[in-house]
């Protein structure tokens, strides 16, 4: 299985199977590939491309001391996708993986055609709306950036996504 460098000296474990339109797999926080091994048989029989990323600190992947927020985990999967020359993906994250996908998706759309969250929590950060007026500091305007973001998966992912998930509540 070959390791794929994602950052100075830090590499994560990919398993890359079958030829075919690609289907990408991230695990949750735990775990790694091995959570996946039913559905990349079954598709990669199908005529799939199956890919499956190890998360930092996780199984064969490196376990550095930093990294584990979702932008750097979301840049990971960024570079393996783009090593691989892998495009137009169907990405599916299960739990604390679908965080990554769904910000991946929200950061390289020309990478994610398609998004399939598995017992995962569309939640954000404070993400509710505030107005371009409303700024009170740099974060805000990164909160209102980050959420534009999100809403346009939405619109280019078949609609399934509303947007009250992706608003705090309360």
């Amino acid at each position: 299985m070959p390791m794929i460098d994602v950052e100075d000296r830090v590499r994560v474990h990919v398993q890359d199977l079958g030829t075919g339109p690609a289907v990408v797999f991230i695990s949750g926080f735990g775990l790694d590939h091995e959570l996946w091994d039913r559905q990349v048989r079954v598709l990669a029989g199908a005529g799939h491309r199956t890919v499956c990323v190890t998360q930092r600190g996780h199984g064969g992947s490196d376990h550095p001391l930093h990294g584990y927020d979702i932008d750097r985990l979301s840049a990971d999967l960024v570079s393996v996708l783009e090593t691989l020359g892998v495009g137009d993906a169907t990405v599916v994250g299960h739990s604390f993986g679908g965080q990554v996908a769904f910000h991946t998706a929200a950061t390289a759309p020309h990478l994610v055609a398609k998004l399939v969250l598995v017992g995962s929590l569309l939640r954000h950060r404070r993400a509710r709306h505030i107005q371009p007026r409303q700024y009170h500091d740099e974060r805000d305007r990164h909160r209102h950036q980050r959420l534009h973001d999100y809403r346009h998966i939405s619109e280019r992912i078949g609609h399934g996504i509303p947007l009250s998930f992706l608003r705090r509540r309360g």
